[in-house]
């Protein structure tokens, strides 16, 4: 390790947006997403204010303190829906919680890491993230990734030797395991320190801020255009001074829907919120949207179809072979157990080796005592390429070497004849066919214990075979069945071999007739067109390591898919950042994995995967009916008066009932629309095209119909009460039928949803009406507000 190489406050910054201190939403999350409106809405306040003194010293006092009021309704409102946002993001931060393996009392407990304290004994493993800086007490082959503390990409060989012995907080196990004495926790430690020199670390601006960040500046210049232009031909007409330039200030408040950089903020946060209390954590704000436009779901096979809930279930072993073949599960294998509140055993670690300890158990094997008669002198760690697990294991009968792994893996090192390994083969290939997970065992007698694994791992004799089950999940049909519906197509990618997998596929609806399935070796042989020809007709690739899965998702990704894809292991991290929406997994998944995931599955289940799509979907929905709600309720008003300027009308709305509108349905309405449920429709309907603005051609011609449509009959109304009674019944017509119109507007809005589906809009609309009602009723609001 060069200890001599650091980073700078900028390249500290980057690599703690790699570490994912900076994917979380934060406080600032909404600060650059409001910018533009914030700016041009402290323009228009200080403009209010210049025209409330200015009707005050021309003799309209009542208007302005009207507008005073109003305008500081305005600034709470937006004070409230501000901090309202602040909140949401920052309870946010605190639902992520990493946790750690620790030795305490002689035995291994699992704790959020933040409860580390220093002379605790941590347990790790590959693809851990180190909890802590510390020291190395046990090492078994452990490399570490420090490159987010001093650049070098390459992983560091530790030991517990002097020099080599140094963990640090933040860093990646990326291969073997080991026991860590902790030191220093949390500011304390190096990455700490780095950390607290930097004040914040902005986040990524997701494709919906950048669409209304250019909303914002367009309509802030078409305001200020428009309301200039409303008060030049004011003047023309002979309007006087005061009252015009006030209206003409109003319509530019009325002109940009400020609220709607904070209300988006909240839905999102609101809805990121919900998402969680449905096991679903999300790391970055930009997965909503992907979430939403989902087509494909990548997905595991074991947890996530099924119930990881690993038991052996059949075993083809010779008698005599089978208190070695138990050993060997014992201590070639780096899971543990320990006992639940309820009494029942947990799994620490892999729940495959845990069901080896759970079946000697059931055997009245104690593997605690097994594990305490010898000591492992080396080990060779699981891969991906080898397919297995071997140990060097010194006890009281000598030195032994141990073998577990894919039968593939474990057979060529086995010293068989040909018949003895086609009958073994026919065997493991049979209950791999009934769905269950083959293991292969292997021994040999080691005379040369210097030498080494990789010396001795050949001429072995072979124990015997284990396989498996892990049932699957009974809502996994109905979540594959629910996701085909919404046009988004399941496909399996799985490392175990094509029999268990289309067993397993076919139980829950997966593998249909017509269907295909590609193994690892058959990828490797098909070009990119070839894998891109056929990719649509896959259900189930078998036998993948995560390279294969990386190209799987560049195959989908190059016919235009948006790819949902789970991992849960350290070299699954190259597909998770690869792929739109990246899934890790919450009980199984490393700390590698879920820093790279863009959501976390909190119960590894994939119906959980298809409930945060169908979220997506809903949070997506509700923030276009936000924005077309507003777009369509300020226009309507702009449109009022433009059309009288035009025509030469006198204005039809006060500068008070102009800001007043704009409050009462920036306010709650808008709000309170975070809380629609998805509707019936929200997963029968085809995945949304990303490559359209949510304010597409479509959409604007929607809100520009809407809004002209509102502010015709409120004209209409206008011009009524104007040439059959007096100008302020007129008013008073107009004004009234403008908020009751943008009212209906929103039931119209959301038509695909029942009536009194959503009781806070409900009140938050009867609210208005009421406030509504008293204006026109009061004596004293129907002065000041010159109805």
């Amino acid at each position: 390790m060069n200890k001599e190489k650091g980073l700078s406050a900028d390249e500290a910054k980057k690599k703690l947006g790699e570490f994912g201190l900076n994917q979380l939403p934060s406080k600032k999350t909404y600060t650059a997403f409001k910018f533009l409106t914030a700016q041009f809405k402290n323009l228009l306040i200080w403009l209010l204010i210049f025209a409330a003194l200015l009707s005050y010293f021309v003799g309209h006092e009542a208007d302005a303190i009207l507008i005073l009021i109003i305008m500081g309704l305005n600034v709470a409102l937006g004070f409230w829906q501000e901090f309202k946002a602040s909140k949401e993001l920052e309870a946010l931060r605190k639902l992520e919680v990493a946790y750690a393996r620790v030795l305490r009392d002689g035995k291994q407990v699992q704790i959020p890491a933040f409860e580390i304290v220093p002379d605790d004994l941590v347990i790790l493993e590959q693809g851990d993230r180190i909890p802590a800086d510390g020291i190395l007490v046990e090492s078994y082959e452990m490399q570490v990734n420090e490159s987010a503390l001093t650049g070098e990409s390459l992983p560091v060989v530790k030991t517990i030797e002097k020099d080599e012995n140094e963990l640090f907080f933040g860093t990646n196990v990326t291969s073997g395991r080991g026991v860590l004495h902790v030191l220093k926790t949390g500011s304390s430690t190096k990455f700490g320190a780095i950390a607290i020199t930097l004040s914040e670390v902005e986040e990524e601006k997701t494709p919906l801020e950048v669409s209304l960040n250019g909303l914002a500046r367009n309509l802030g210049l078409l305001a200020i255009l428009i309301a200039a232009l409303i008060f030049v031909l004011r003047m023309y007409q002979g309007y006087e001074l005061v009252e015009n330039l006030t209206s003409s200030i109003a319509l530019m408040v009325a002109a940009v829907p400020e609220g709607l950089p904070a209300v988006v903020t909240v839905l999102l946060a609101l809805g990121v919120r919900k998402m969680y209390a449905k096991k679903t954590l999300v790391r970055k704000m930009s997965a909503v949207e992907s979430l939403g436009a989902t087509s494909v779901i990548c997905t595991d096979k074991t947890g996530t179809l099924t119930k990881n809930e690993m038991s052996v279930r059949k075993v083809s072993v010779d008698e005599k072979n089978l208190n070695e073949l138990l050993i060997n599960g014992i201590v070639c294998n780096s899971a543990s157990l320990a006992i639940k509140e309820d009494g029942r055993p947990d799994v620490l670690g892999d729940t495959t080796e845990g069901a080896l300890l759970l079946w000697a158990k059931e055997k009245k094997l104690d593997y605690e005592q097994v594990r305490a008669s010898g000591k492992i002198l080396e080990e060779e760690p699981f891969s991906t390429e080898t397919r297995r697990m071997s140990v060097l294991w010194e006890g009281s009968n000598g030195v032994r070497l141990y073998s577990k792994g894919a039968p593939e893996s474990i057979l060529p090192l086995c010293k068989l004849s040909e018949k003895e390994k086609s009958e073994i083969e026919k065997e493991y290939k049979k209950m791999a066919s009934e769905g269950l997970r083959v293991l292969a065992f292997a021994s040999k007698e080691v005379k040369d214990k210097k030498a080494g694994i990789e010396k001795h791992v050949s001429e072995l004799k072979f124990l015997g075979l284990t396989g498996i089950a892990d049932a699957p999940r009974m809502e996994a049909k109905d979540a594959i069945e629910k996701a085909h519906k919404a046009g988004i197509m399941v496909v399996m990618v799985t490392g175990d071999n094509e029999l268990t997998a289309k067993a397993i596929a076919k139980e829950v609806g997966l593998f249909k007739e017509g269907n295909e399935i590609l193994t690892g070796a058959q990828v490797d042989e098909l070009s990119d067109e070839q894998l891109k020809a056929r990719i649509e007709k896959v259900s189930v690739f078998a036998r993948v390591i995560p390279e294969h899965k990386l190209r799987i998702v560049r195959a989908y990704q190059s016919i235009g898919k948006i790819v949902a894809v789970t991992g849960d292991g350290v070299n699954d991290s190259l597909a998770l950042k690869q792929a739109h929406v990246g899934v890790a997994m919450g009980r199984t998944g490393t700390d590698v994995a879920k820093e790279a995931a863009d959501i976390i599955i909190l119960d590894d289940n994939l119906a959980t995967i298809v409930t945060a799509i169908e979220e997506g979907r809903r949070i997506y929905n509700n923030i276009f009916k936000v924005v077309k709600f507003l777009m369509t309720g300020n226009l309507s008003e702009v449109l009022v008066i433009v059309g009288a300027a035009v025509v030469g009308l006198p204005a039809p709305l006060t500068a008070t009932q102009i800001l007043w509108i704009n409050f009462v349905t920036d306010g709650l309405p808008a709000l309170s629309l975070a809380a629609d449920n998805a509707s019936e429709k929200t997963m029968e309907l085809a995945p949304r095209n990303v490559t359209k603005s949510i304010l597409d051609l479509g959409t604007i011609k929607s809100i520009f119909f809407s809004g002209a449509i509102i502010a015709l009959v409120s004209l209409g109304a206008f011009l009524y009460g104007f040439l059959h009674i007096n100008l302020e019944t007129a008013r008073a017509y107009a004004f009234t039928v403008v908020v009751v119109s943008q009212m209906v507007f929103i039931f119209v809005m959301r038509r695909h949803h029942h009536l009194f589906s959503n009781k806070y809009l409900l009140l938050s609309v009867s609210l208005v009406l009421l406030a509504q009602t008293l204006i026109l009723t009061v004596p004293y609001l129907k002065n000041i507000f010159g109805v």
